[in-house]
């Protein structure tokens, strides 16, 4: 039986905001059929494109790319909230999807608000386990709880912000780079950690202009 897409919602805000394609492309500097082509789901945006939509509909991307329904991440503002979302947004609903690579990247200072995602504790980071074509990124190893960092970011984010729009670069191997810059500046404390079953290569920049990067995916080794 063939896998549910999961349905982004840029044609449901733009139609919100009683706009046309046209309109909404003037807006952001891109041609209409492109983003006819991104509302049908038959071209996929790169990371950049899909944060500049949100921005200017004031959504997460989360919510914009239809896994999430929690409009804007200002609505977590509780611990409880947190929790509400990470109940929400399950690794069922990536298992149900036809995307080709999922991604999930956590960085948690305290403990696992996804202890009810097939975890084993709620002492620290408990391991996750990917089903096909997913890498889930964690800011500690399993057990083992993140630093906060000395600013509005966690050290993890900052060394993912660091590496993650260097070109030519697999997300492999940008998390390996990011793992040494935490290591580096936790004193060798803190170790970054992936559990995945990515099926292709995926880069986050591939030097490439929108639309021309390519992935092989085979279901046979």
């Amino acid at each position: 039986m063939a896998k549910k897409q999961t349905k982004n919602r840029i044609r449901e805000l733009r139609q919100q905001k009683h706009l046309t394609l046209q309109e909404l492309g003037d807006k952001l500097g891109l041609a209409n059929n492109t983003l006819s082509q991104y509302e049908t789901g038959k071209r996929e945006p790169k990371l950049e494109t899909w944060q500049k939509l949100a921005d200017f509909f004031n959504v997460s991307v989360p919510y914009l790319q239809g896994f999430s329904k929690i409009k804007n991440y200002d609505e977590l503002n509780d611990l409880s909230k947190i929790y509400e979302f990470a109940k929400k947004n399950k690794l069922d609903t990536f298992e149900e999807s036809g995307v080709n690579t999922k991604i999930i990247i956590l960085d948690a200072c305290r403990n696992n608000p996804f202890v009810t995602w097939r975890s084993v504790t709620n002492d620290g980071l408990a391991p996750v386990y990917a089903p096909k074509g997913t890498i889930i990124a964690f800011s500690t190893s399993p057990g083992q709880k993140a630093s906060d960092g000395s600013n509005n970011h966690g050290i993890y984010t900052n060394a993912l912000l660091m590496h993650i729009a260097t070109k030519n670069l697999s997300i492999e191997d940008m998390f390996k780079r990011v793992r040494n810059t935490v290591s580096s500046h936790t004193h060798h404390k803190q170790i970054t950690w992936e559990h995945t079953s990515l099926m292709g290569t995926f880069y986050f920049n591939s030097g490439l202009d929108e639309g021309k990067a390519t992935a092989t995916y085979s279901d046979s080794a």
